[in-house]
């Protein structure tokens, strides 16, 4: 059965399905903007907003036809049975109204509603996502005629509204019941990347908790999901990482906020300084990688090494307090991902002052073993160990650009990525996925008023830099280090393993010769032109070569606004096409099947 439309309009013919499901989206964008919510209440708002984007993805996935219908079956009928439910849940008022005692009115025929400044009102949709959803409300403004387009709250109940978020949620997971497991996966993966789009929104503390609020609702209630083996919880891992943002934004402010939890208010944790004389270290390792860098040892009866930060007071144009203030910050970070799996991250304990020889450490703990040792670097696997299959290599890529897209979700950039910050732990070497991404001491919030430090002065390094960064030349714009030169580098480090061997030694660069800048400068040209891209992809393949061509390609680029600089110029800042590519990164390495 087809549903004809007025004569004129563009849609033409629509399916049974889509003309459900467009009610469905226009319900709930008439929920969202609806005016009058009881401000403490603004997290149903959210959670709504999460159960649309939920139920677009599914219609993504599903690849259900919007301009015909298909043959009729048992799965279809219940598939547009359920889309009835959800439309009748979103866009009824009179069953809102008699099945949950919530009274909405119409106000008015005007566009959207802005609900407030600080709430983010757009969907942060992308792709066929946004066709999709185009496409309904355009098909639902002229097929939903009676519809107002927009309405108010007259008589609003927290948890009556609660309900009926959850009985959208069931008809969500519902929904989930008719793909394949295939389509099921693929339905995990998009939902994980709306989720870090939804996340880049919340720009503070309040939305990021009003947003964790959301994700709690009907947390302990919800039934079951079908086929769990198959999909994750990704409320779950989407809490973890709005959490993590919010705590990255609390330990910035200088007045310390509370952080809502499943229990009610807790506040952040603070630093851990150890006392040095707890510590009993080993002997200090030798070796170029990390010689000056780190050390191990144990305390309080556990097996501990230390990454130490090396601080040139006299070189320094920032106090050295800033300095321990940065350190003992990022500690508190790295303590609170011990239960995120999917940050490669090492457990911190906490920190350590050496001023003897103006130094400061973060403390990890280390692996299980016989004795505190040093965990092995990529870089010295790239040189002592067989080139491993490529099948372990692409996840290698995978775990690492998956790793570095959930720490900058969460406002946090690395700084000096490079293969002698990825650290293996455990005794085996033929163990090629545990690794811990290390090297922190140039990290740094993701925020434009936090103070920048110089990067370290061993040229080696600078071949992981973006040339922007390189050396002591002046930073590209007001703000210092941006997330495209982390995906830069992660770049140098993809190529790295691809072809397995040093960066260094991939370019022809001698560590025993001077190296000059000139030499620097040109690195990235050389890494980017077609030998070298065509070397990576016959030892990795096309799609590997395109992830590194696309993270080497990472740029920031300058655009007018309201910033003024130093120099009276009206300045902004802003992560262009290829400068914001490190999602299509890792939808590249996570398509790859070897």
């Amino acid at each position: 059965l087809d549903i004809m439309l007025d004569s004129g309009t563009a849609l033409g013919i629509v399916s049974v399905a889509f003309h459900t499901f467009s009610g469905c989206i226009k319900g709930c964008q008439l929920l969202i903007e609806a005016a009058d919510m009881p401000q403490n209440y603004e997290y149903l708002r959210n959670r709504l907003r999460l159960e649309e984007l939920k139920l677009l993805d599914w219609w993504v996935v599903s690849r259900k036809e919007t301009e015909k219908d298909v043959a009729p079956n048992d799965k279809n009928d219940a598939i547009v049975a359920t889309l009835m439910h959800i439309q009748a849940l979103t866009l009824d008022m009179t069953k809102i109204r008699d099945q949950y005692g919530l009274v909405l009115q119409a106000s008015g025929y005007g566009g959207p509603q802005q609900i407030s400044e600080d709430v983010p009102t757009e969907l942060p949709l992308a792709g066929e996502q946004k066709a999709i959803w185009r496409k309904a409300l355009d098909h639902a403004a002229v097929s939903w005629k009676m519809c107002p387009q927009r309405v108010r709250w007259v008589l609003f109940d927290g948890a009556k509204f609660e309900q009926l978020l959850l009985r959208f949620t069931g008809l969500n997971d519902t929904m989930l019941q008719f793909l394949q497991a295939e389509e099921r996966r693929h339905h995990y993966k998009i939902q994980e990347e709306t989720h870090l789009r939804v996340l880049a929104m919340h720009h503070n503390v309040g939305l990021l908790q009003q947003l964790v609020q959301a994700l709690h609702v009907g947390a302990t209630q919800a039934p079951p999901l079908p086929n769990k083996d198959l999909r994750r919880d990704t409320n779950t891992k989407f809490a973890k990482l709005a959490k993590l943002k919010a705590l990255n934004m609390d330990t910035e402010s200088s007045t310390k906020a509370h952080l809502k939890s499943n229990h009610g208010t807790a506040q952040a944790p603070v630093a851990q300084c150890i006392d040095i004389t707890h510590i009993s270290f080993s002997v200090e390792p030798v070796g170029r990688d990390r010689s000056a860098q780190q050390a191990v040892g144990v305390y309080s009866d556990k097996a501990v090494w230390i990454e130490w930060k090396i601080v040139d007071v006299e070189a320094m144009d920032i106090p050295f307090s800033y300095v321990v203030e940065r350190v003992s910050r990022l500690s508190i970070l790295l303590q609170s991902t011990e239960k995120l799996e999917e940050l490669p991250l090492p457990i911190c304990l906490g920190y350590i002052l050496d001023p003897g020889l103006n130094r400061i450490g973060l403390v990890f703990e280390a692996s299980l073993s016989t004795q505190p040792l040093v965990p092995e670097s990529l870089h010295q696997r790239l040189q002592t160990c067989m080139k491993p299959s490529l099948s372990i290599r692409v996840a290698m890529a995978q775990k690492l650009a998956s790793g570095l897209n959930y720490l900058h979700a969460t406002g946090w950039l690395h700084k000096s990525l490079r293969s002698d910050n990825i650290l293996f732990h455990g005794d085996d070497n033929n163990e090629w996925l545990s690794f811990w991404v290390s090297g922190f001491e140039y990290a740094r919030p993701a925020d434009p008023d936090e103070l920048t430090e110089q990067p370290s002065s061993d040229k080696t390094h600078e071949l992981y830099r973006h040339p922007d960064v390189q050396f002591d030349v002046p930073r590209d714009g007001p703000y210092g280090f941006r997330a495209p030169h982390d995906v830069f580098s992660l770049g140098v480090v993809l190529l790295e393993i691809a072809v397995w061997q040093p960066v260094n030694h991939f370019l022809g660069v001698s560590l025993t010769q001077r190296l000059s800048r000139a030499i620097i400068r040109k690195s990235r040209a050389q890494l980017m032109d077609d030998m070298s891209l065509s070397i990576a992809e016959a030892e990795a393949g096309h799609r590997f070569a395109e992830a590194i061509r696309l993270c080497l390609a990472s740029e920031v680029i300058l655009e007018q606004s309201d910033d003024v600089t130093d120099n009276g110029e009206q300045e902004h800042l802003k992560i262009g096409v290829e400068g914001n590519c490190l999602g299509d990164v890792v939808s590249i390495l996570g398509g790859i099947d070897v």
